[in-house]
Formats: structure tokens, C-alpha cells, sequence
């Protein structure tokens, strides 16, 4: 079997001697639920796909072997959420002179770690004047009132129609996301 000569007689065995381990480093690091499956999943993938680099016939090894992925794959997914957190404060940022908490709210789910990689993809969808309205909001950073005078429009016009263009963008992106899943 392909495990054998790494001290284990299945993947099952190599699961079952090593879950504790990964599980304990995960949870030293954070209580947060969705946190530690993404994490699992995500070391357990590494483990499986780079097998052939785990030290052979000594579980001493492979667990220290394990416990760097473990390491590496916690500094990444923190490193990946830090700058996914930056990015939703900066556009909670544009929109604290508004405490409309929809619009937050919208911003939060709007603000997801594919969002960089799908964004400008996802920006070719939008007419001429929506992508002049997030121009103005995002990159020029007026206010709601602001574009409103400019525009001759109202505030809550503004913020309405900026919310409406946010969920179209959000639903191409989830759009754009499922097609990537499907296609691997």
C-alpha cells in the first residue's frame, strides 16, 4: 500500500494516529469554529498531496513533518484573513461617516477572501455609470452626500443605488466562484 513505507498501514491509520495532534496545534491557535475546519481541510489536503515527502518509517518524523504543514498552513490562513480584514476596514472606512448597519452588513459579506481574485473579473458586468458610482465611492472616496450634489441625486439615492451595484457585484463574484469550483 502507498502508506506502508511511511510507517503506516493506510491513510485511515495515518488519519486516525495524527487527528489529535493537528486538531490541539489548530486550537492553540484559534477557538474560532469555522476557522479550525477550513485549517483541517486545508492541512490535510497538504499532507495527502505532498505524501511522498513524508519521512519514511518513522511516525517520529512524519509528525514533525506534520506539525510544520500544520505551522505553515496557520501563518498562511491568518496572513490571508489579516489582509481580507484590512480590506473590509478600509471599505467600512469609506462608509463611517454612514451608520447605515445594511450597508455594513452588505460590505461584510461582500468582503470575502476571493474577493481580490474575482473583483476586477467581476467589475466587467457593471454599465458605464455604476462603475463611475464605484469609482467615486472607492477609489475617489466621496461620501454618499457628496456624490449626491455632484450627481443631483439624494443621499439615500446614493447609498441605495451603491448597495444595489455592491449585490451585483457580490452575486457575480459568487457566480464566477461556483464556475471556478465546478471546473476543478
Amino acid at each position: 500500500m502507498l502508506f506502508r513505507d511511511k510507517g503506516y498501514s493506510s491513510i485511515e491509520e495515518l488519519y486516525a494516529d495524527n487527528e489529535k495532534l493537528i486538531y490541539t496545534f489548530i486550537r492553540d491557535h484559534t477557538e474560532d469554529e469555522t476557522a479550525v475546519g477550513e485549517l483541517v481541510q486545508i492541512i490535510w489536503y497538504k499532507i495527502l498531496t505532498n505524501y511522498d515527502k513524508l519521512p519514511t518509517f518513522s511516525t517520529k518524523k512524519t509528525k514533525d513533518y506534520i506539525r510544520a504543514i500544520a505551522h505553515n498552513a496557520v501563518v498562511d490562513y491568518f496572513e490571508e484573513e489579516k489582509k481580507r480584514l484590512d480590506l473590509f476596514d478600509e471599505m467600512v472606512y469609506f462608509f463611517k461617516e454612514e451608520s447605515d448597519e445594511t450597508i455594513e452588513a452588505e460590505l461584510e459579506d461582500f468582503c470575502n477572501r476571493e474577493l481580490e481574485d474575482y473583483l476586477h473579473e467581476a467589475m466587467d458586468i457593471l454599465d458605464e455609470r455604476e462603475k463611475y458610482l464605484i469609482k467615486l465611492r472607492f477609489y475617489d472616496k466621496m461620501t454618499s452626500p457628496a456624490m449626491g450634489e455632484l450627481l443631483g441625486m439624494s443621499d439615500g439615492v446614493v447609498r441605495m443605488t451603491i448597495l444595489r451595484i455592491l449585490k451585483k457585484l457580490r452575486k457575480e463574484i459568487e457566480t464566477m466562484q461556483r464556475r471556478d469550483e465546478d471546473g476543478r
